[in-house]
């Protein structure tokens, strides 16, 4: 046998070897059509981009998928719809979490558990301590979980006094409710600011 050909068998063998514990490859370094390993791929470079042709990228079965052409990625789901989809058959949350333990934390998503509201809660689980609700119909609620009307609020809620009109009062702010500075309500019916007892024009 040739010696080129004997080294270049050496140096196949080699380089099989180390693919199936981690493989190394540089920023300049090909690898044939396909890299298959049974432990770690390492890819490193101080300045090289690491780029992925459009036949999509899959880690497991739909872990995480980048959807081939689109870019579209997905979380749960191999058919992302969106720039970003999260799918989960009970709760496809979203967390942000500013320190360690279960305080600055915040969960945002859907939840399928629930009539498939979407939810912002102040937790690391969508159920839990849950401060805006939006259902099917539209409502929303704060402070409840159950929003029977467009606007919800289980609580107060906090108005500040005007000394003058807010907004000049037109067609398009017809129905606006304001305090005045007496803390009396005052109502924009379309052409004018009234007092909402009367059919007296708000005095401020």
């Amino acid at each position: 046998m040739p010696q080129s050909k004997l080294l270049l068998q050496i140096a196949l063998a080699s380089l099989i070897a180390t693919l199936a514990t981690a493989a190394i490859v540089s920023a300049a370094t090909t690898i044939g059509n396909n890299i298959s390993t049974a432990g770690n791929l390492a890819v490193t470079s101080a300045t090289a981009t690491s780029t992925f042709s459009t036949g999509g990228l899959t880690v497991g079965t739909n872990q995480f998928v980048v959807q081939q052409t689109s870019g579209n990625v997905g979380i749960g789901t191999t058919t992302p719809n969106n720039l970003l989809t999260i799918y989960s058959a009970t709760k496809a949350g979203l967390e942000f979490s500013g320190a360690s333990g279960s305080t600055y934390k915040w969960t945002i998503g859907m939840d399928k558990s629930d009539a498939g509201k979407f939810k912002i809660a102040s937790s690391t689980a969508l159920g839990t301590s849950d401060r805006l609700i939006i259902d099917g119909n539209g409502n929303v609620g704060i402070a409840t979980s159950t929003p029977a009307a467009t606007l919800d609020v289980n609580g107060y809620m906090k108005l500040n006094k005007n000394t003058s009109q807010p907004v000049a009062c037109g067609a398009n702010n017809a129905g606006s409710i304001a305090l005045n500075s007496l803390y009396a309500f005052c109502v924009c019916n379309g052409s004018s600011w009234i007092n909402a007892t009367s059919t007296q024009a708000c005095v401020w």
